[in-house]
């Protein structure tokens, strides 16, 4: 190799690795900024949830069996919905996480390992906007399904304390 190419590839190398760096620097803000918010938001999630099945534990023997039914089987709509959006995401994650661990096998070729991780990265971006394209059809229903049972159930806990007719199923 003659100079001028040494001094060429060690330039490129310098530039892959400037560019691996800011890449490293990006994934991490992306994970950390979105780490933690899907956490809050699930943390919300599993908390309405538990306060609903709460109030509903509570409230269960004074409703009827009708309006029992209905807010069980609307919650559980809500949360069936919300579970298989979070599977789903899961395992979009999962699928990249192993991909991205397989890229790995190249590291000795700063070239082919910088080809291979940025394959994966429009893999991954892709597989997210497919994905991302459900999230209306589960997001939706699970918020409807959710306040309609929790209405209910507020309802007919003041139905109960107010002397208001209660939800019965009967007209």
């Amino acid at each position: 190799m003659t100079l001028q190419e040494l001094v060429q590839q060690a330039a490129e190398n310098a530039k892959l690795q400037h560019h691996q760096a800011v890449r490293e620097k990006r994934i991490q803000h992306a994970a950390d900024t979105y780490g933690h918010a899907a956490a809050y938001d699930n943390a919300v999630v599993i908390a309405g949830y538990a306060a609903f099945f709460a109030l509903w534990a509570g409230t269960n023997g004074d409703l009827d069996p009708f309006a029992r039914l209905l807010t069980v089987a609307l919650m559980g709509i809500s949360l069936l919905c919300y579970i298989i959006w979070q599977v789903s995401q899961m395992l979009t994650r999962q699928n990249f996480e192993f991909q991205r661990a397989d890229v790995f096998r190249y590291e000795e070729n700063a070239r082919q390992f910088n080809e291979e991780w940025e394959a994966v990265a429009r893999r991954h971006a892709i597989a997210q906007q497919k994905i991302i394209r459900c999230w209306p059809y589960f997001f939706l229903p699970s918020v409807v399904f959710g306040l309609a049972a929790g209405g209910l159930l507020v309802y007919n806990a003041l139905a109960g304390a107010f002397g208001w007719p209660q939800t019965t199923g009967q007209l």
